[in-house]
Parts: C-alpha cells; sequence; structure tokens
C-alpha cells in the first residue's frame, strides 16, 4: 500500500508541476497584454487632455476676442468723430 500512495504522490507532484508551468505562462502572456492596454490607456489620456486643452484654448480667445471687439468698435467710433479714420 505504501508504495501505491508513493507513485500516486509522484504523479500528484508530477501534474501540480505541469499545472504550475502552464500557470506561469498563461500569467507571462496576461502580464504582457495588461502592460500594452497600459501604454494604449496612456496614449489615450494624452490625447484626451491635448484635446481638451484646446477646446479650453479656443473658448478663451473667443472670450477675448469678445471682451475685445467692443474696445475696438469704442476706440474706432472715437477715430471717425475725431476725423482721424485712416
Amino acid at each position: 500500500m505504501s508504495a501505491g500512495n508513493g507513485r500516486s504522490a509522484e504523479a500528484a507532484h508530477l501534474r501540480l508541476d505541469g499545472h504550475e508551468r502552464e500557470c506561469a505562462v498563461r500569467y507571462q502572456g496576461i502580464q504582457s497584454a495588461i502592460d500594452e492596454l497600459k501604454a494604449d490607456i496612456g496614449w489615450i489620456l494624452k490625447g484626451v487632455i491635448a484635446v481638451l486643452l484646446a477646446i479650453v484654448g479656443g473658448l478663451a480667445m473667443q472670450v477675448y476676442d469678445g471682451v475685445k471687439a467692443p474696445a475696438l468698435a469704442a476706440e474706432k467710433q472715437a477715430a471717425v468723430a475725431a476725423g482721424t479714420d485712416r
């Protein structure tokens, strides 16, 4: 009976070793996929930030032009009234 248990235990260890090797290979594949996804997400995030900055910049330019336009119009009217319009 002892000899049978020894073979059974040895077979179980061999199966476990094979299972551990297979899991290591799978884990390595999963880890490399995760690393690729992290890199892709980094590029996507940078792109989103760039687009948001462009939108905010465009809006800021429109606000600035909206604030500046009445002042320029008043200055032009004053020049026309004074006769110094070019």
